[in-house]
């Protein structure tokens, strides 16, 4: 499991030594304004996503992460030796597209490679739209560069790959809000969505505004999955079906099964069955002799009721693997409503389909939310609507644009979706922590001494 015990920068800025320790994956920063605390969490964020061409641009010596017991260090000459791209070609590129080599470690890691497959030269071009010629010569500048600077280099190499190989989970960070309502939700640092989508290495994202976009793409995935499964479940139920009538097994039934359940539940199990393939009446009949099974005893049922009860049971257990599979949206909704006021998420299970309504049951769009309801449901999004997907969280100054009581409850509620590897936020707001992270809550200034 990650451990990460501590983070430390030795003469940033010429004057300043800090030492952060780390206990149980999560700290959090306590300082006024101006103390640097921003740059602190910035260098932290950097050095875990592997973001030296950023790092290069704050002046330190050294700077160092002990995780799992063992201490890496990179220094600002490691930086400096580090080669990316040569000046004249970063003359002849859009800065656009040397700024997006130059921070992504993906992307320098293929350049790298002595050949690229044409499913990886072609990805490349979609990208950053520029020709195969162009993305050839970057290729050779870059590895030219490579070779120059191998041996200068060669602790930077290590603590990549360190990282690559202690760091499971996805890199989350959520800088100072300054906001400006667009609908550009999602930014990926290193690489766009293609990008991300295809590359397997340590991926890194942040949120710097909260448009709906991406959220309703996240909604719409997770419940076309769901409905996709329920869809191929039920087809399959038909066919065995039929393959338990002609081997005469169709009126075996485990009946604690049945009787377990309440007339809510069934009804559900009910509802998820399209009506061309069960009319209302045909559902009605049904709920009657289920309700008679679970009253009466096995002996006592007919052997047409059997094979109706065979039939249901296989519902039931179609029933509880969507229940699983819809146990993430269940948590993104509870989650979420625990801050909403006057309005809340729905999940209609019989549709499936997640609208956002007020109390009176009106539809609203998630668009029209506050900027605090947004970066609640924007980040619960991530969460838990990324499939099994553990994080690794930085926050910038989180009380921004949430209420007092949501303070509270902001961290711990993102501690308790399980998906949370490491959380480290700098704030200036006793409410962030006046809650269980209490005890890992320290003054920034505790760690600061003059080199």
């Amino acid at each position: 499991m990650l451990k990460i015990t501590e983070f430390a920068i030795q003469g940033l800025y010429k004057n300043k030594n800090i030492t952060i320790p780390i206990r149980d994956n999560q700290v959090v920063l306590v300082g006024v304004n101006g103390l640097g605390k921003t740059t602190i969490l910035n260098l932290l964020y950097f050095f875990l996503s592997r973001q030296w061409r950023k790092i290069s641009e704050y002046e330190f010596s050294e700077m160092s992460l002990k995780i799992e017991g063992e201490q890496i260090t990179i220094s600002q000459e490691d930086i400096e030796s580090a080669h990316f791209l040569s000046q004249n070609l970063q003359r002849k590129l859009p800065s656009r597209v040397v700024a997006r080599i130059e921070s992504n470690p993906d992307i320098l890691e293929l350049l790298a490679k002595e050949s690229l497959s044409i499913n990886d030269k072609r990805d490349l071009q979609n990208i950053f739209r520029i020709s195969l010629s162009t993305i050839n010569q970057i290729r050779a500048d870059y590895r030219e560069s490579c070779d120059d600077t191998l041996e200068t280099t060669q602790n930077l190499r290590q603590v990549e790959d360190y990282l690559k190989a202690h760091l499971n989970g996805q890199i989350l960070y959520l800088p100072t809000y300054r906001r400006i309502e667009k609908e550009l939700a999602l930014i990926f640092p290193e690489l766009e969505d293609d990008m991300g989508r295809r590359t397997h290495h340590t991926e890194f994202l942040e949120l710097i505004e909260f448009g709906m976009r991406d959220v309703d793409q996240k909604i719409s995935e997770a419940l076309s999955k769901i409905k996709e499964n329920a869809r191929t479940k039920l087809n399959q139920l038909a066919g065995s079906y039929l393959r338990d009538v002609i081997r005469r097994e169709a009126n075996s039934f485990d009946k604690t099964l049945i009787t377990k359940l309440d007339d809510e539940t069934v009804t559900k199990i009910l509802n998820r069955v399209e009506e061309k393939t069960l009319s209302i009446e045909d559902k009605n009949t049904l709920s009657i002799v289920i309700k008679n099974i679970k009253r009466d005893s096995k002996e006592s049922i007919s052997e047409q009721d059997k094979y109706l009860a065979h039939f249901f049971a296989q519902l039931v257990n179609i029933h509880h693997a969507l229940e699983e599979q819809e146990s993430a949206i269940t948590q993104f909704t509870e989650a979420c409503n625990h801050y909403l006021e006057g309005k809340h998420f729905f999940y209609n299970e019989k549709d499936y389909q997640l609208e956002m309504m007020l109390d009176d049951g009106t539809p609203i769009k998630l668009n029209l939310l506050s900027s605090g309801e947004k970066q609640i449901i924007s980040l619960f999004s991530h969460l838990y609507l990324s499939g099994e997907k553990q994080y690794l969280i930085l926050l910038d100054e989180p009380e921004l644009s949430l209420s007092v009581e949501w303070q509270k409850h902001f961290l711990p509620d993102m501690l308790a979706s399980k998906r949370c590897l490491f959380l480290a936020t700098v704030t200036h707001s006793p409410f962030i922590f006046d809650n269980a992270l209490d005890d890992y809550a320290a003054d920034i200034r505790d760690y600061i001494k003059d080199s």
